[in-house]
């Protein structure tokens, strides 16, 4: 044994050394994965033997093979894509890259490098001179881009570059107010965008020739409810659309807003969380079901209001009345006898909905309640009541399939219903069961195996 050892202690020796030759450290390349990644690292090893072992399995050896000053130029860009990091350590990066190499360093180990904090900015100032307007488009997005590069780069002839630059959280103000003059209205969208945008652009642009500019100045957080104002008797109704959803939206410019001769504006009020209960009472008479929908939708809409909305509604304000955890209880209990499933499903799921309804819905015979409140609510029903009460065991129908699955899946089912699933005629049920860390106590061996194998 000690023998063993003394000898492997020799190769490894033998292997980091310097002076040992080529052809010799090929061959200790050869004997393991160990000695393999000291050859590796060794910079007496030939460009050959280098180039063998960057197509190892072995992640270490590669990695190695990358830091390793001999590697040729084209093997040390391909393992680079991989191990951007390690390529940065190679004293052989710099040489080339005074050479201008990366102008022609290939796209995807070039954009790996640019994800490194610590590659260095001469790397960033070369590849804004490459020829793909993609390379530039991304390294005008990139966060770790040097600010003296994304001022070149707001100069490119690219608009999408340009754009890029304009998105960039990192871009100077007076970048940023270069830009917002440009040609395209996309780049001049996308300097609204940026969070580093100063208040008083969002004034300057306001008046702007495009419908898309002006749209989001009327989305932005910051723009002032004076501006808003403005923008609120825009000819185009996607901005005054924009505005009525704008949280800053005063109550005076949402109540005209509300008068709109535009559905989709009017809706958009309705939606406002900002939107007063007076405004509220008003849209839910509106003659747009659209608009209807969104006043049963919103949070802050008054309890008389979502009770007149009940009357007689429409399956779509119906649904939106049985998620809102503002509905009025007596409501909910309402809903939960609706001929809807999906009502009686979003009443199942609604905060609000007392403890007798819920006890309720357990009871619901066509299991769409039991199974969503299986998956997504407590108090949930008992496992052995959706499968008995619904009579649903071996049933090849999707929703009773679905059933059985959500059942196997829990971990609190009890053991005795699990022993059955795990008989169960579909295999995805026997998968499920297979896969519940409960069942693993008493499922067979081959009942397991069978269903692991699907």
């Amino acid at each position: 044994m000690q023998d063993l050892s003394s000898e492997t202690s020799q190769l490894e020796r033998e292997a980091s050394c310097d002076r040992t030759s080529p052809h010799r450290l090929e061959q200790l390349a050869q004997e393991s994965p160990e000695l393999a990644q000291r050859v590796a690292q060794n910079p007496a090893a030939s460009s050959e033997v280098l180039r063998q072992l960057s197509q190892s399995e072995d992640v270490e050896t590669r990695k190695a093979v990358v830091k390793n000053p001999n590697v040729p130029t084209a093997v040390l860009w391909k393992l680079g894509e991989e191990f951007a990091e390690e390529l940065l350590e190679n004293p052989v990066f710099i040489l080339l890259t005074l050479e201008n190499c990366v102008v022609t360093m290939p796209q995807n180990t070039l954009y790996r490098l640019l994800e490194c904090e610590k590659t260095p900015t001469f790397v960033f100032e070369q590849a804004a001179n490459r020829s793909s307007d993609w390379m530039r488009y991304k390294l005008a997005q990139n966060d770790l881009t040097p600010i003296s590069v994304l001022d070149k780069l707001a100069n490119d002839e690219a608009e999408q570059v340009r754009a890029a630059v304009a998105g960039n959280g990192k871009t100077p103000v007076a970048t940023l107010e270069k830009l917002a003059r440009d040609r395209y209205y996309y780049v001049r969208r996308a300097v609204v965008k940026n969070p580093k945008m100063p208040v008083k652009l969002l004034a300057a642009l306001s008046g702007d020739r495009s419908r898309d500019v002006r749209c989001a100045i009327a989305q932005h957080a910051q723009t002032a409810p004076t501006l808003l104002e403005k923008l609120a008797r825009d000819k185009n109704r996607f901005i005054r659309q924009a505005v009525a959803n704008n949280p800053k939206t005063s109550v005076e410019v949402l109540t005209n807003l509300a008068k709109d001769g535009k559905q989709a504006v009017r809706e958009a009020v309705a939606q406002n969380s900002k939107a007063p209960k007076t405004l509220l009472e008003q849209l839910a008479d509106d003659p747009a079901w659209s608009v209807r929908c969104a006043v049963a939708r919103n949070t802050q809409t008054p309890a008389p209001a979502l009770r007149r909305l009940a009357d007689g509604a429409s399956t779509t304000i119906r649904r939106a009345l049985a998620q809102n955890p503002q509905t009025p209880i007596s409501i909910l209990e309402q809903l939960a006898r609706d001929r809807d499933a999906t009502i009686r499903i979003k009443v199942s799921n609604n905060p609000s909905t007392s403890s007798e309804t819920l006890e309720e819905l357990n009871l619901d015979k066509d299991g769409l309640i039991g199974f969503y409140r299986c998956r997504r609510r407590s108090p949930r029903p008992r496992p052995f009541e959706c499968l008995e009460r619904l009579g649903i065991e071996n049933n090849l129908d999707q929703l009773a399939l679905s059933i059985r699955c959500a059942v196997a899946e829990d971990y609190s089912t009890p053991r005795p219903i699990l022993d059955r699933l795990s008989r169960d005629s579909h295999w995805r049920v026997r998968r499920a069961v297979a896969n519940n860390s409960r069942a693993r106590n008493f499922t067979s061996k081959g009942e397991t195996n069978d269903v692991r194998g699907l």
